[in-house]
């Protein structure tokens, strides 16, 4: 995935979320810097393996997935998880 693409997924995570702020390109191996509208600054970089991400935000965070990453956004945001979805069968009518 190339940084244009990571920086549009991360912008439109926020608007999910319903968090206010910005996804700005960064220097070299910066992708992202995301600023919140409380002064939260975060920074995504390109990481070596086994980790594709870091995360910096309060401490360094590595991070091996594109879920790992949002996984560690939230965090630092202060994103609460939803409720999980569950999808099951329907139960057969009677």
């Amino acid at each position: 995935m190339n940084d244009e693409r990571v920086r549009a997924f991360l912008a439109d995570t926020l608007i999910l979320w319903r968090v206010r702020g910005t996804v700005e390109a960064g220097v070299a191996p910066v992708v992202a810097v995301i600023r919140n509208d409380k002064g939260a600054t975060i920074s995504v970089e390109r990481s070596s393996p086994p980790f594709r991400w870091l995360v910096r935000a309060q401490r360094p965070r590595p991070c091996a997935s594109l879920v790992g990453l949002l996984g560690a956004l939230r965090a630092a945001l202060g994103v609460e998880r939803g409720s999980a979805l569950r999808i099951a069968p329907a139960q057969p009518e009677k």
